[in-house]
Formats: C-alpha cells, structure tokens, sequence
C-alpha cells in the first residue's frame, strides 16, 4: 500500500512550502520592520515641520521686534505689547529686577527663596545674556508652578542647570512626612546689546 503523490501534485506542494517559506518570514520580519521604518520617517518629518515653524516663529518674533525698533515703536506681539527682551536702564538694574522677579513668584506659588546670585553677563548673537542662579525648597507642586510661571510670561526667561534634591520632613503632627525639594537652578534672558 505504496500511495504515491503525482508528479503534478508533487511540484504543486513544492510550491506551496517554497510560498509558505518566502511569505511568512516577510510577515513576520520584513513588513513589520518597514512599517517601523515608515512610522519612524513620519515622525522625523512632524518634528522637522514643527521645528521649522519654532524657527519661524522666533524669526518672525525677532523680525517684528526689530522692524518696531526701527520705527521707533514700542513691538506689538500677543504678549500683551511687552518685549520678549530683558529692558532697563543697565544691566545692573535688569538683574536686579530679575531677582526681584523671581523672590515674587517662588514666594507667591508657596516656594521659600533660599537666595539669588547674579552670574556674569554674556554676549549671545549680538544680545546681552543676563542670568541668576536660584536656590529654592518648595513641593513638588510649588515648583511646578513656579518654574511654569517663569518659563511662560514675558519678557521670556529660560532654565538651566537645574538641580534637585529631595529630603523627607517630619509635620508638626508628627504623624506623617512629606518631601521637600531643595532646587537651584540658573534663570536667564536676554537683553538687547547697546546700540541695537
């Protein structure tokens, strides 16, 4: 009882396995790998399309802050006519203005101002950059708020060389910690050059 396969049928079997063996590695492997990459192209293209529009955004910005100094005027933006830039009537007296910025906002978002150092000033493409160096305890929600608060007024202040350690504090009640955040970190803007 020798059942013997024909030979039409033979290479029809051999042509399924063969079909078998190419299509599933290239399910299993192959496509899903593409489809990773075409995912990957697609975002490299929103973040370079965001980008861009960051870029234009800010020469757009610098552009109307320049074209309005030119014409005398004070610049017009949706910040509610405040400049994006630093002003005063020294370097000395914006820093100051600064620290006295940031001892209100971390004091009024329930922070606890350690102190404030005035850094060195530095030029940056042709603008003055003014700087502090904050050191601050707070909640996790105080400096939250606080640092949110700096980042997203006018004029526009920037973060840096932030550090943050946490220790655990008994309450009065004795019955429970809490963490308090010890933080300093480096807030700078910057200020049109002399001349500008």
């Amino acid at each position: 009882m020798n059942a013997r396969i024909s030979p039409r049928l033979s290479r029809l079997l051999a042509l399924a396995v063969l079909v078998f063996l190419l299509v599933v590695p290239y399910m299993a492997i192959v496509r899903p790998y593409l489809d990773a990459l075409d995912a990957n192209r697609d975002a490299i293209g929103e973040q370079a399309a965001l980008r861009d529009r960051y870029v234009g955004l800010a020469a757009g910005d610098a552009a109307s802050d320049t074209e309005a100094a030119d014409a005398g005027d004070e610049p017009s933006d949706e910040g509610g006519g405040e400049s994006a830039y630093l002003e005063g009537a020294s370097e000395a007296l914006v820093a100051a203005d600064l620290q006295n910025r940031v001892k209100t906002v971390v004091q009024d978002n329930g922070g606890v101002l350690n102190s404030t150092q005035i850094l060195e000033t530095t030029s940056e493409s042709g603008f003055r950059r003014l700087a502090v160096r904050v050191r601050m305890s707070a909640s996790m929600d105080a400096l939250y708020k606080v640092l949110y608060e700096l980042e997203t007024q006018r004029p526009f202040l920037f973060t840096d060389n932030i550090d943050i350690n946490a220790r655990s504090v008994r309450m009065p009640d004795r019955k429970r910690e809490s963490v308090e955040l010890i933080v300093s970190f480096d807030l700078f803007g910057f200020m049109r050059a002399a001349g500008s």
